[in-house]
């Protein structure tokens, strides 16, 4: 069942880099280099915030179980995931740094910061978040200023996937 998983996130990851590739290039002209993103969502875990867009540093993280990198065609350098016990971090580079671009769980181990997990319900997403998502099918995301919050649920409104994302 691990192999099975493991091939999952790896494929998620491989399609998740290259459906950005088709997509427009920022502005050079946003001179904005420490991205505060302060005010957006974030995930607390472990005396940890983790923040999309902020700088990924290995150290602050410690030990990640797996690792995969491909080529970027959207980002300089390189894509970048680190898999963690209780959830996996995607970056990208953007001025010789990595960059939180997101962030998603992989058990009911790990909560949001307002509490929402894995296999949760919707009406714990929405007494948490409340209705100013956007819906599209079965997924909603909540957006506060560049970070966005994805879930996504099954035909019977529980919650199968949350991922912190960095909306570039």
């Amino acid at each position: 069942m691990q192999r099975i998983t493991k091939f999952l996130l790896i494929f998620i990851l491989i399609i998740g880099f290259t459906t950005s590739c088709g997509q427009k290039e920022e502005s050079k002209n946003n001179n904005n280099n420490n991205q505060d993103v302060s005010s957006g969502y974030a995930l607390k875990y472990d005396n940890m915030t983790i923040t999309p867009g902020d700088v990924f540093t290995k150290d602050k993280f410690g030990e990640y179980e797996d690792y995969i990198e491909l080529e970027s065609c959207a980002f300089e350098d390189k894509d970048r995931a680190y898999t963690y016990e209780h959830f996996e971090i995607s970056t990208y580079t953007k001025d010789k740094q990595e960059h939180i671009l997101s962030v998603y769980f992989l058990d009911p181990e790990v909560t949001t910061t307002e509490g929402v997990a894995l296999g949760d319900d919707k009406s714990k997403m929405l007494e948490a978040y409340g209705d100013g998502y956007t819906n599209n099918d079965s997924e909603y995301e909540y957006q506060k200023d560049k970070s966005i919050l994805i879930f996504i649920l099954n035909d019977e409104d529980i919650i199968t996937s949350i991922e912190y994302r960095y909306d570039i």
